[in-house]
């Protein structure tokens, strides 16, 4: 059974990867080639959920991400959305060069930033003075290397059957390299989770928040959690659409015991606490 309209970062990335395997490889997907429009088709129905990059287990948010999310409550009040589940994929790099090229020949090396700083330790062990080049993503990177005898490229085995180019070496990331994805989509529109057949190892809570300017709001609103003994996992400032200086929290709680009366009471009592409160989701947490 495949879901309608899944859509996906780029065609051949990360992204790509993970949505294969989490619905597999008979699931079509609706591609964008950057974060803005994927939340634009969900504002404009041509999509029912998109599959995000969110945070990376070293640290990184990816702040488009975090931006649009927090900031759309604001900006689409009248299209509230969920989160519906996150995926924790582990991210593996591939060196890839055209076919019969050497390692000892490569004299450039292409990719995304973010996966030329996950695998800097492998390339200045095996390929040490190598050029570095950034790409918008790996699979343009990949697809750039074609006909270069000297270049190689940092992306996926999807994208190197694509184009039917040469694997020189796996796995050179850094070790316990994973991505969290988030799969969003319209409140109350459902999808078949129980179907995928993964092993849900947590919940989260997500919710995005204001607080009045002055001392110690913050703190304050973020009392109904710890109260609670719910672990803050992670919190970012965005800005506040409209209001200059002014910015909404995007909030990230481990929920797994949270129930539902639980969860109103916190919904509650940050809204007292708090200017302006959007719940996001109480979703489950999937292990690629």
């Amino acid at each position: 059974m495949r879901e309608a309209g899944i859509a996906i970062l780029g065609e051949l990335t990360h992204t790509h990867q993970a949505a294969i395997k989490i619905f597999g490889e008979e699931q079509s997907f609706i591609l964008y080639e950057d974060i803005p429009l994927m939340f634009e088709a969900i504002e404009t129905d041509q999509c029912q959920f998109i599959l995000l990059p969110i945070q990376n287990s070293f640290g990184w948010t990816v702040s488009e991400t975090i931006v649009a999310l927090g900031q759309w409550p604001v900006r689409h009040a009248t299209i509230p959305v969920e989160i519906k589940a996150e995926f924790l994929y582990p991210v593996v790099h591939y060196l890839i060069a055209n076919p019969g090229t050497k390692l000892n020949a490569i004299k450039r090396v292409c990719s995304h930033p973010q996966a030329l700083t996950q695998s800097r330790e492998w390339l200045r062990g095996k390929l040490p003075g190598v050029a570095l080049e950034a790409a918008a993503n790996t699979a343009l990177a990949v697809k750039d290397i074609i006909g270069q005898a000297d270049k190689a490229a940092i992306g996926t085995q999807l994208a190197a059957e694509k184009f039917e180019l040469d694997i020189l070496a796996e796995d050179i990331q850094f070790s316990g390299n994973v991505t969290r994805f988030i799969l969003l989509g319209v409140k109350g529109r459902g999808i078949y989770l129980s179907r995928l057949r993964l092993s849900e190892i947590r919940k989260r809570l997500s919710v995005v928040f204001a607080v009045t300017d002055e001392p110690g709001s913050l703190m304050v609103a973020l009392e109904s959690l710890r109260l609670r003994n719910i672990n803050l996992a992670l919190i970012q400032s965005l800005p506040y659409p409209g209001r200059k200086w002014e910015a909404l929290f995007y909030v990230e709680a481990e929920a797994r015991n949270l129930n539902r009366k639980t969860l109103g009471c916190i919904i509650e009592e940050l809204a007292e606490k708090t200017e302006n409160v959007w719940f996001l989701g109480n979703y489950p947490s999937f292990q690629l």
